[in-house]
This record gives C-alpha cells, sequence and structure tokens, in this order.
C-alpha cells in the first residue's frame, strides 16, 4: 500500500470515529433529556398516569360485570357479583395508594398466590372441595399435587426475574386464561382443553363469532379475584436480594430443573401409582374434574410423541402384511360414482334419551326401504374436532390408538399418505373434496392434498364456486352444497366421480334467532328452547336437502351410491335439556353408558342393487369406507380386508373403548390384551409414523 492510500485510509477512520462519537454524545442527550416543564406540572401528570393506570383493572372488571350477559340465577350469583365489585374498587385503592408497609406483609401474596390461582382455575368448572354428590371431587393429595406445580412454577419465576410482582402475575394470569379457554371449550364442545387444542386457534377464531360468550357471576368474581391479585402483587413487589453474586443465576437453573423433573414425573406413569390418579383418558371430562386442570394438562402432554406399540418392528409388519394381499386395480368390474357426505352433527339424539318433537325430524330417510342400509356408527368425537371423524373414514384407521383429544390433520399428516382417495385415484376416479368454509380449517387445505385428492372446493376457493348457494342462519346450506355436486356430476366427463363433502349447515352454536331461518320443530316440554328448536328444525332441513339428492340420483342412468354419515352429536347444550327432561344421567366411568354420546346414524342409498349385507348395524367409523367399497364390488387394499376381517370379531372400536361380537366392552386401552387388535395398532404406527418403513403396497392396491 502506498503513501496515498494510506492517507486515504487515516481519513476515512477519523470520518468514522467522528460520527460513532457524534452518535453516542446523542444518545447521551436522548436518554438524559428531561422535557421542559415544571416539577408542579411534572408530578401531576405522574399523578394523572397513576391513577390512569390504576383505573384499569377497576374499569375492566366493572365492564365485565355491566355490560355482560351474567344470568343471575340466585343468591349465590348476587354474592359473586358483589365480590366482583369489591374486587374493583379494591384493585383500584391497592393501585392508587402506595404504602409502606413491612417487607413481611408484602410477602403475603406470594405466599396465598399458588393456593388462590389452583383454586379459582378449578372453581370454573367444579368445586373440588365438593362435588355434586357432596363428596370431594379431588383427594386432598392429589389437590396438593396440583398446587405443589404451581409453587415449583412460582419460585423458578422468582428466581429468573429477581422480583415476586412478575412471578405471582404470571402465575396468577396464566391459569385464569387457560382455565376461561377450558370452560368455554367445554361449553361449546363437551370435552376440555387439550394441549394441541392450542395450535387450533386459527379454526377456533374463524367460527368463533357464531358462538354467544356468558361469563357468569361465577367467572366474574374469579376474573374480578384475579385482577385484584395482580395489582396486590405490583404494588407489594419484593426485589430479591442475595448474599452472593451469583447465587440468584444457579437457584434459577436449578428450578428450571425441578421444573422439567416435574413435568416429565406427572406424566410417567409413576405418578398414577404414587397418587392414585384417575387413568382413563376415554373420559377426559371426569379426568380433568377428578385429577386436577394442572396434572391432566401436563398428563397429556406425555401423548403428543407416540410411543411404538408392543411388538413393533419392520419384521413385525411384514409378517401381519403376508397374511393378506391387494388387489388389483383391473379387478374393478365396473365403477359407480361414490358420493360421500360427512353431515355436520348430524345425530338422532333418541339414542342418548326420550322425547318426542312436534314433528318428524327425518321423514325421508325414515322413509327409504329400497337399496338402502341405515344403522349406527360409534364415532371417537362429541361436539366438535370434526377431523378426527374425516381421518377415520378416509384413512381406516383408529383414533383408540392416539391420544385422546389429538388431532392427526394437525400433529401427524404432514406428509402424502395413502387413503381411500389415492384408492380412487388408481381405479380411475376423478377424487373431489368439498367443505363449504374456510380452506385453512384445520389445515384441509394441506391435508386433503396430502391424502390424494385432485381438486378441493372451499368457501373461499376456487372464488365464486360456493358464492351464490343458500344459505341458513351464516353458513352454506346441505341444499346449497348438493347443488354444487349435482353440478360437477353433469360437468364430470368420462370418469367416475368420488366426492368427499363436509357439511356446514348444523354447525353450533344454536342459541341465536336468524332472519334467514324460521325454526319449526320443538320438542315436546322444552319448546322456548331455542337452541333445541334450531337444532331439531336444522335436522329436518338436512332430511329434505338430502331428498332432493336422492331424487336427483334417482333420475340419472349412471350408477352411483350416496353414503351420509353424522361427524358427531352436538355439544352439551342440546344433549343436557333432553336428559334432564328424560330424566337419564351418564355415569362418565361407565363406558356402556358414556358411549351413548358417540353414536351418529349412517343411510347409505343407490340407484341400483348393491351388496347391503357389507354393512353391520352397529359399527365403528373405521370400517366405514371397507364396508362401503365391499358393497360396490370394488377392489381393496390388504389393510381394508384385515379392518373386514376384525370387523367380524370386533364391530366396534374408537377413541373410547372396543365391543366385540358379544356385545361386551372394553376399554380401548385394553387393545393390546387382544392380538388381533395389537396387530391393528402395529399396522397403524406403521401407516402414520413408519416413514421410510412404511410399507406402502399394504395401504394400496397393486
Amino acid at each position: 500500500m502506498n503513501g496515498d492510500e494510506l492517507n486515504r485510509e487515516a481519513k476515512k477512520a477519523s470520518r468514522l470515529t467522528t460520527i460513532n462519537d457524534k452518535f453516542i454524545r446523542a444518545f447521551r442527550i436522548a436518554i438524559n433529556y428531561r422535557p421542559p416543564i415544571s416539577d408542579d406540572k411534572l408530578r401531576m401528570l405522574r399523578k394523572i398516569l397513576h391513577v390512569t393506570v390504576a383505573l384499569i383493572p377497576a374499569f375492566f372488571i366493572e365492564f365485565l360485570a355491566l355490560f355482560t350477559n351474567t344470568g343471575l340465577s340466585g343468591k349465590n350469583d348476587e354474592i359473586c357479583l358483589w365480590v366482583t365489585h369489591l374486587t374493583a374498587v379494591l384493585s383500584f385503592a391497592i393501585l392508587l395508594v402506595r404504602p409502606r408497609i413491612h417487607r413481611l406483609i408484602r410477602s403475603i401474596p406470594v405466599i396465598i398466590s399458588p393456593f388462590a390461582s389452583f383454586y379459582m382455575l378449578e372453581f370454573m368448572t367444579h368445586n373440588p372441595f365438593m362435588g355434586d354428590d357432596g363428596t370431594p371431587d379431588m383427594k386432598s393429595n392429589v389437590i396438593w399435587l396440583n398446587i405443589s406445580l404451581f409453587i415449583i412454577a412460582l419460585l423458578a419465576l422468582i428466581f429468573i426475574t429477581g422480583r415476586t410482582a412478575p412471578a405471582v402475575i404470571a402465575v396468577t394470569a396464566v391459569p385464569v386464561i387457560l382455565g376461561l379457554i377450558n370452560y368455554f371449550t367445554l361449553e361449546f364442545r363437551g370435552t376440555p382443553l387439550f394441549p394441541w387444542d392450542l395450535a387450533s386457534y386459527g379454526t377456533a377464531a374463524s367460527v368463533i363469532s357464531e358462538y354467544e360468550f356468558s361469563l357468569t357471576p361465577t367467572l366474574l368474581m374469579i376474573i374480578g379475584c384475579a385482577l385484584l391479585s395482580c395489582s396486590v402483587a405490583a404494588v407489594w413487589n419484593i426485589r430479591v436480594r442475595f448474599p452472593i453474586k451469583f447465587m440468584r443465576p444457579v437457584l434459577a437453573a436449578v428450578m428450571c430443573v425441578v421444573v422439567f423433573n416435574a413435568g416429565a414425573y406427572v406424566q410417567s406413569d409413576r405418578v398414577i401409582k404414587d397418587y392414585k390418579l384417575y387413568p382413563y383418558l376415554f373420559t377426559p371430562k371426569h379426568l380433568y374434574k377428578t385429577n386436577g386442570f394442572a396434572v391432566s394438562f401436563l398428563m397429556n402432554l406425555r401423548y403428543a410423541a407416540i410411543d411404538k406399540p408392543n411388538g413393533y418392528s419392520a419384521d413385525s409388519v411384514r409378517e401381519i402384511a403376508d397374511d393378506y394381499s391387494s388387489d388389483k386395480t383391473s379387478d374393478a368390474e365396473k365403477k359407480p360414482n361414490i358420493i360421500v357426505i360427512m353431515n355436520e352433527a348430524f345425530a338422532d339424539m333418541t339414542v342418548l334419551a326420550d322425547y318426542t318433537t312436534s314433528e318428524d325430524c327425518f321423514p325421508f330417510i325414515s322413509s327409504l326401504s329400497e337399496n338402502t342400509v341405515k344403522g349406527n356408527l360409534h364415532v371417537s368425537i362429541v361436539g366438535g374436532n370434526t377431523p378426527n371423524s374425516e381421518f377415520e373414514f378416509l384413512t381406516g384407521m383408529s383414533m383408540g390408538f392416539l391420544p385422546a383429544g389429538s388431532i392427526p390433520y394437525q400433529q401427524y399428516i404432514t406428509s402424502s399418505l395413502p387413503s381411500l382417495a389415492t384408492q380412487m385415484n388408481d381405479l380411475g376416479y376423478r377424487t373431489v373434496a368439498m367443505h363449504p368454509y374456510t380452506s385453512t380449517g384445520w389445515e384441509r387445505d394441506t391435508v386433503y392434498p396430502n391424502l390424494g385428492f385432485k381438486e378441493m372446493y372451499f368457501r373461499n376457493s376456487p372464488k365464486d364456486f360456493f358464492s351464490r348457494c343458500i344459505r341458513l342462519r351464516s353458513y352454506i346450506s346441505d341444499l346449497g352444497l348438493y347443488t354444487k355436486i349435482e353440478q360437477l356430476y353433469n360437468d364430470k366427463g368420462d370418469d367416475p366421480l368420488f366426492i368427499f363433502a363436509v357439511t356446514m349447515q348444523n354447525h353450533s352454536s344454536y342459541s341465536s334467532l336468524y332472519s334467514n331461518f324460521n325454526p319449526s320443530i320443538s320438542v315436546d316440554g322444552l319448546s322456548e328452547n331455542v337452541a333445541l328448536l334450531n337444532y331439531m328444525s336444522l335436522l329436518r332441513e338436512s332430511d329434505a336437502a338430502f331428498e332432493e339428492l336422492v331424487n336427483f340420483f334417482s333420475t340419472q342412468s349412471e350408477e352411483t351410491i350416496i353414503l351420509m354419515f353424522g361427524d358427531h352429536q352436538p355439544n352439551d347444550s342440546i344433549a343436557y335439556p333432553l336428559m334432564m327432561q328424560s330424566n337419564v344421567t351418564i355415569d362418565e366411568s361407565n363406558l356402556e353408558e358414556s358411549e351413548k354420546r358417540y353414536i351418529v346414524p349412517y343411510v347409505v342409498w343407490s340407484n341400483f342393487d348393491i351388496n347391503t349385507s357389507a354393512f353391520e348395524e352397529e359399527m365403528s367409523l373405521n370400517y366405514l369406507a371397507c364396508a362401503l367399497l365391499s358393497s360396490a364390488e370394488l377392489p381393496m387394499t390388504a389393510s381394508q380386508k384385515m379392518l373386514t376381517q376384525l370387523m367380524d370379531d370386533y364391530p366396534v372400536i374408537n377413541g373410547r373403548c372396543f365391543i366385540d361380537s358379544d356385545g361386551d366392552y372394553s376399554p380401548v386401552s385394553d387393545y393390546d390384551k387382544i392380538d388381533s387388535l395389537s396387530r391393528y395398532a402395529v399396522m397403524q404406527y406403521n401407516y402414520l409414523f413408519g416413514d421410510d418403513e412404511r410399507l406402502e403396497e399394504f395401504f394400496k392396491l397393486k
């Protein structure tokens, strides 16, 4: 480098140094800047800010109390509402006034918060110390187990942040928020909050406007107490000091390890034995009530990763596969059009309770007899989680071998998998999936292609496909969807048609009245119940729409089979009034009783003679596609042949139980005691999680 270059580099470095110095000086001036305002005005502004901050929690509580539908029904509700107002006043007073109090008094919120958080969380749905039958819902040792989890979390946050306020606020606010979500999940779906439900926020947001959120006085009181607790913690904050400099980070690290180990312990089999916890996941409401929300929520996390079934190996899979052989695609002598309709919340609630309606809800379906099969399906869900029924039908797999509450569409189907759709593709069918709602709900827009569908139609794509369809309430009606099915049939060309359509018309909530829907069918003795009035009338509309679809295809020359079934029964807002009127109670721990909530109807109609003996009067959803293919005399895969053989001995296996041909019920967790069911579980694991070991030929046609 010559002299000129050295000079240029030196000047450049000097300019950079000058710029950096100027920037540093400007930054120092900015952070030390004081506005040109008098001390009196500055003190006034601080007071205004202080009062404003103090008003926020008080105003929030009062807003909820005054402007939400609290539904007062007795003395207890009035007391709860008065407590709500009192907490608003106290929150304002505590945040406004900062008394100088002893450090020992300021530690009170820290000591109380784990106990208060536990009770507020549980009290949203039940009283853990006094159940409906007069005995505690939770044993004392289980209560202490739940509280200990709050204590561990609190200590970890104190050591991490070095202050008590953020720790107490977090340990109070997070459980209350989760408790509220759990409360409304139970209200709208009938099952509690599972960890993987938090990943379904997008789907929940898309339908949330259809629900009415009513905060009870009890909920308002809990929210008020939580905000009061947070206010006290904020004012009575303690800065934690340690005599040794590195003591706090060491303790923080130790507590993080304790938190991890506590979580691992709760997710182990040992905790069930040590505390005699209720172990059965097929009754989640009873599980959460008996074991507590915190313990139950963490227990479910263990099932985020699926363990291999006993005896699983690549060799064991091939050994099972050797007993069955897939048919060839060329074995299809005829290819009728197949239309499958999974009807939202389509259920005959007489399986649950005795009641009489002002009119028959299913006059057309009841009248069908020629080339028709009708029966009951045992599904794995109630009130919600619709894609689990889709999963069982399209894949032939069972939710019985997966965690309670899990959503395969969101958790497990992340790449291409063979399914009924890929099978129909191989047979030369035009495969179409239809759902007159948003494409992203339950990630159907990615799952359907992974399952082999070549065409998809949603409310928002392709553009305008459903735009002029008839609507009932705010949803596209069954009739509107069926007109699009007829349109696709008229334009289908030479290839046979396979359509899988998921309706939306009967989706909850049912509690509102609408200008474009005039409900006409009521339940005797419950004629003032708006939800029942809407639901029963929607069923009648579904029956009428199905009549129109059947009439259309009865005039067509091409052979066509139509299968319609419900995805699940409606939520508790429909079931409970019917049960109460009929004096029906369900023991959640009794399999045979509680299984009644998981039964929906199916109906098969065709415009030609089919093999009706392929269907069982009582069967589970995972077998339904096999029966459909058998009735149409279409080629079957080896896995479907295995299922058809299994159905003879165990016609029902769902997410809760299996029922043998003699009608005996067993919890699904006992599947590994039955060799044929264990083989089924092994094949399902290979299907979902086998990856490179997946035996593709077992799940596909030759």
